[in-house]
């Protein structure tokens, strides 16, 4: 048995389908609304018994392979990964990367059962559920991010592991403990904090970030303090609340990106869930490739400080060389989105709607930048908005925003406009968008195609056990190979199990099995007619054109070849069109 066939075995397509939707049983199926649409009525169906799943609203359908690689946005090999792991089944991979992936997952164990501890002595401490409290946060919030607590101890989660029956290289190696230097013994890295567990794509804790608690930072103890690098954590890939955002920044299509973990909960809670947290680092590459595989509109809402203003630069710049759209939320000074969501809702959402593309923000912040002179304001015009403008694709909304720098800094806007061409001019390659590599393993065909239509029709046929009479078929047979230049029972044959439960399931919603089967069969007929009809007309419109082509250099035989062969097509169509007429 093949690794496929062992997950597929051990793994009911029910359940892996129902951790991203709400089903109904309806039938001898489940229904639900579509993951990938904003649907209201539900049109998602998954069958159990077949191991399938069907959107009519987006057309995507397959088995849970095809799901997780739609829904993840990820490839073939990574949903392999994936559902192996969940399935506890072993990727025939080698000693070596079996050693490898047993440590990982014994690591993944680790980290989640301490954070359970965690949440245990959270529960406990009255104060530290009252300044959650207090910082607007609801029970069943702080249960969903699964937050915790650090005892103010040296040992206290290290004991636990170890009554655990952890190792102290596992436990170091999950970034749980550290020791002092030259020394043997182990302490926990976290204590009295309020415990943040860090999450993955796929919803597996990580490592942590740890809120110094009660008090502030000062000179001994760091305001937060984050889990090293391991083989599970890598900052440069973890964005917070990312588990619980991208459903929702697939239906919304655009993401909401703040600093940190407060920001991200609470524009969670109040119904932004397609809001995540770069929490503790700038946002990098891996992170939006991330992101674009879910939305191309990133929404950036970043401290107003002048680094958060260089912050927020790089983000934009890195982001728009990646293809994506960028729109920025503005903070008063002083302000983040923890802050304006605990005094209300609206003002936030107010925020969000009035979010400025790049460009727009920051000629907004040097109109309030009294103390600049005209030489400073050119600099940054020159050396910030133009990297920026070179990324706007339309020519008058380009221009539209020259004629605004110009009357900004009370010049005429043709110097302007020949400052930015020669810009233009020197750095254009940086303004041409990267391909994301997603898209090239992820790019979903909308429409059949018409031989993979007609082959679904005949694949339902068959399926539904229909006897169709040899000489029908062998006439079908014969214009199927005439237009596709194959063999109709090769490609039956071709096609695997899935699809054609797939195929079924669609086409019975279609026709209903009550349906006389002789009417499908004609369809099927009339489908082949059409497109064969269709065929003839471009063969025609090309011979005419070759034929107006051989009468300029005056070639009489391949004049009289091609009208002979227009003729010929010409009396097929007229053939086929009566068949159609009488059926």
């Amino acid at each position: 048995m093949t690794d496929i066939d062992l997950i597929k075995d051990k793994l009911n397509i029910l359940d892996v389908v129902s951790s991203y939707v709400k089903l109904e049983k309806a039938g001898g199926s489940y229904k639900g609304r579509s993951p990938f649409t904003s649907e209201k009525t539900p049109s998602f169906f998954v069958s159990p018994e077949k191991g399938f799943f069907y959107c009519f609203s987006s057309g995507k359908g397959g088995d849970i392979f095809t799901f997780i690689q739609e829904i993840e946005k990820i490839s073939f090999k990574e949903a392999l990964v994936l559902l192996a792991e969940r399935a506890n089944v072993s990727l025939s991979s080698g000693k070596q990367s079996q050693e490898s992936t047993n440590k990982k997952t014994k690591l993944y164990k680790l980290i989640d059962e301490v954070s359970r501890w965690y949440s245990i002595q959270l529960s406990q401490n009255k104060e530290a559920l009252q300044y959650l409290s207090e910082r607007g946060l609801n029970r069943e919030t702080v249960q969903t991010f699964r937050l915790g607590f650090a005892p103010d101890a040296w040992t206290s989660a290290y004991d636990f592991l170890k009554q655990k029956n952890y190792q102290d290289e596992e436990i170091y190696a999950s970034g749980m403990s550290t020791k002092k230097q030259g020394g043997t013994s182990f302490y926990d890295r976290f204590r009295s904090r309020i415990m943040f567990p860090l999450f993955d794509s796929q919803g597996r804790i990580v490592g942590f970030s740890g809120r110094i608690f009660p008090g502030e930072k000062d000179e001994k103890n760091a305001k937060y303090v984050n889990s090293p690098e391991s083989v599970l954590f890598h900052k440069s890939d973890v964005l917070y609340g990312f588990h619980t955002a991208k459903k929702e920044i697939t239906k919304k299509d655009f993401c909401i990106l703040v600093e940190g973990q407060f920001d991200a909960i609470l524009s969670q809670q109040v119904g932004f869930a397609n809001t995540v947290a770069i929490s503790g680092t700038g946002l990098t590459k891996n992170h939006l490739e991330q992101l674009l595989r879910f939305s191309n509109n990133l929404y950036l809402a970043l401290d107003a400080d002048s680094a958060g203003i260089q912050a927020t630069k790089r983000s934009v710049s890195l982001a728009y060389s990646m293809g994506a759209s960028v729109s920025i939320i503005t903070l008063p000074q002083g302000e983040d989105p923890a802050s304006i969501i605990k005094k209300s809702k609206e003002l936030w959402e107010v925020a969000i709607r009035d979010a400025k593309n790049y460009i727009d923000y920051r000629l907004e912040l040097l109109e309030f930048s009294e103390q600049l002179s005209f030489e400073e304001k050119r600099k940054v015009i020159y050396e910030d908005i133009f990297s920026f403008l070179g990324f706007v694709q339309s020519a008058i909304t380009r221009d539209k925003y020259l004629q605004k720098i110009a009357l900004f800094l009370g010049v005429d806007v043709d110097s302007v406009r020949l400052d930015f061409s020669e810009f233009f001019s020197q750095e254009k390659e940086e303004f041409l968008p990267q391909e994301k590599e997603n898209e090239k393993i992820m790019r979903h065909k909308e429409k059949e195609s018409p031989k993979e239509q007609i082959l679904s029709k005949y694949i339902f046929l068959r399926e539904l056990g229909i006897d169709i009479q040899e000489d029908f078929l062998k006439k079908i047979s014969n214009l199927y190979s005439q237009l596709f230049q194959s063999k109709l029972e090769e490609d039956f044959s071709a096609v695997d199990q899935t699809k054609k439960n797939i195929d079924f399931f669609v086409l019975s919603e279609k026709y209903h099995l009550n349906q006389n089967p002789k009417d499908i069969l004609e369809s099927l007929l009339h489908d082949l007619y059409i497109q064969r009809i269709f065929e003839i007309e471009k063969h025609i419109d090309e011979n005419n054109k070759f034929i107006k082509k051989a009468e300029l250099r005056k070639d009489i035989d391949t004049v009289r070849s091609l009208l002979q062969a227009t003729q010929d097509l010409s009396a097929e169509k007229r053939e086929l069109q009566n068949h159609l007429n009488h059926h």
